[in-house]
C-alpha cells in the first residue's frame, strides 16, 4: 500500500481545494495536519510527499512552531523529498525551488 501524501495546514479556514479534488479524482489518499488548530508538523518522511499550505504567519517568525516547520521543509528539500509549498509572494525564490523539485521528484518533469 502507498503511503499517504501530507498536508500541512497553517489555518484552519484554508484547505487543499482543488488539489484535495484531484487527489480523491484519482484514489491518492492523504493525511492533513492542522497547525493552527494545535497540531504539529510531523517528520514528512512518514508520508510518500510534502504538501504546506500558506498562511498568516512569516518564515522570519521565530515562534517554535515556525521553527520546526522550517526545519521540516528544509529537511525534504535536503532529501529531495516530493515537496510543494503554497507561500507568500515575497518568499517566491524558496516556494519555485519547492514546486520545481515536488515536479521533479514526482516523474511530471
Amino acid at each position: 500500500m502507498a503511503k499517504k501524501i501530507l498536508i500541512v495546514k497553517n489555518i484552519t479556514h484554508e484547505g487543499p481545494g482543488l488539489l484535495e479534488t484531484l487527489l480523491c479524482e484519482h484514489g491518492i489518499a492523504w493525511h492533513s495536519e492542522d497547525l493552527s488548530a494545535g497540531g504539529t508538523f510531523p517528520d514528512p518522511r512518514g508520508y510518500s510527499a510534502l504538501v504546506v499550505l500558506g498562511g498568516p504567519q512569516s518564515a522570519n517568525d521565530e515562534s517554535p512552531a515556525m521553527l520546526l516547520q522550517l526545519r521540516r521543509i528544509e529537511q525534504a528539500l535536503h532529501e529531495e523529498f516530493p515537496s510543494l509549498c503554497t507561500i507568500r509572494e515575497e518568499y517566491h525564490s524558496t516556494g519555485l525551488k519547492l514546486m520545481h523539485n515536488f515536479l521533479r521528484l514526482s516523474g511530471l518533469v
